[in-house]
């Protein structure tokens, strides 16, 4: 038995069988950090990424395809992955 499932197995005998838990490894998707966007960028730009490709070469971030999607059709748009000024974020 895996180190995850072992663990699980703890956490529903702890919290009891009427309470959720996270059944999988993978329900947790990350949003994307200023940090990731740039290379994001510079990956689509310059070396012609699409969107598995992307997905792919960030396996640790958790990253959705569809959110991935977005900030390249911004990125085509406006030609930049910030935020618009005085937009509150």
């Amino acid at each position: 038995m895996s180190v995850y499932y072992y663990f699980l197995n703890l956490l529903q005998d702890y919290k009891g069988e009427n309470d959720s838990v996270l059944t999988s490894p993978f329900a947790v998707n990350m949003p994307i950090t200023r940090e990731d966007k740039i290379p994001i960028k510079n990956l689509f730009m310059l070396d012609g990424y699409n969107v598995k490709q992307l997905v792919k070469e960030f396996p640790q971030q958790r990253l959705e395809c569809s959110s991935i999607y977005k900030l390249l059709q911004k990125l085509q748009v406006t030609g930049s992955v910030n935020c618009r000024p005085g937009s509150g974020k």
